[in-house]
């Protein structure tokens, strides 16, 4: 009778705990930044701040040709372009963001959701994202050539509770007055990062798996006992 008990206690304790952890586990959070800040570049026009949106814009011409280049940033998404008429002459737009915040056992995932589109992908025309524990002053993740493929993408980056965390992330537009093949020509590029940011519990699927070990575990003590 008194095994019979323990095991029911067992696996009340292993349901109650259950149903504790599932509401939690349902809903990430949005970031409590301690700082964030926003810089849209638009060649030598540069404009940053938290409050969105943030737009920055520049032109330039001659007798023959006409540069410019814009950022646009919002709470959702980064815009960058720029247009070279010149070859000589290199034009660009960025979109960034930087930002810290402190790590909490609740939530100790940094989730990045992002889409977008560019109409060149290389080395100048890229999107990145960049997350390091300030903390211990390591790389958690670094990629600096985020797919923009019109598709959604989340990244779930691992963290550590009580540790400060520096996010960054961004697209840049970069255009320089060649074609292809290295011919003189007026070159637009332009690029789009639709992104949310959150924290987020460990995924269901550890958390079952260290319930169901838990168990294991007890039901292997149970038969010792028996």
């Amino acid at each position: 009778m008194k095994k019979k008990n323990i095991k029911t206690i067992l696996l009340a304790s292993m349901a109650m705990t259950l149903l504790l952890i599932l509401p939690v586990l349902a809903n990430a959070a949005a970031v409590s930044w301690s700082t964030e800040q926003y810089t849209a570049t638009a060649q030598s026009n540069i404009q940053s701040g938290t409050s969105l949106p943030i737009i920055a814009s520049w032109t330039g011409s001659g007798p023959f040709w006409h540069n410019n280049a814009s950022s646009n940033i919002t709470s959702t998404s980064m815009t960058a372009s720029a247009t070279s008429w010149n070859p000589d002459y290199l034009v660009w737009g960025i979109g960034e963001f930087s930002g810290t915040y402190t790590a909490t056992a609740v939530n100790p995932l940094f989730q990045f959701t992002y889409s977008g589109t560019s109409t060149i992908n290389d080395y100048y025309n890229y999107a990145w994202l960049k997350v390091t524990d300030s903390t211990t002053s390591t790389v958690l993740y670094d990629n600096s050539s985020l797919t923009r493929d019109g598709n959604t993408y989340t990244i779930d980056v691992s963290t550590s509770a009580g540790h400060l965390i520096d996010v960054r992330f961004g697209t840049k537009s970069w255009a320089d007055g060649y074609d292809a093949n290295g011919f003189p020509t007026s070159e637009t590029v332009s690029s789009t990062l639709n992104y949310s940011t959150a924290v987020a519990p460990e995924p269901i699927s550890f958390i079952l798996f260290v319930i169901g070990g838990t168990l294991m575990a007890g039901r292997r003590y149970l038969r010792r006992k028996a």
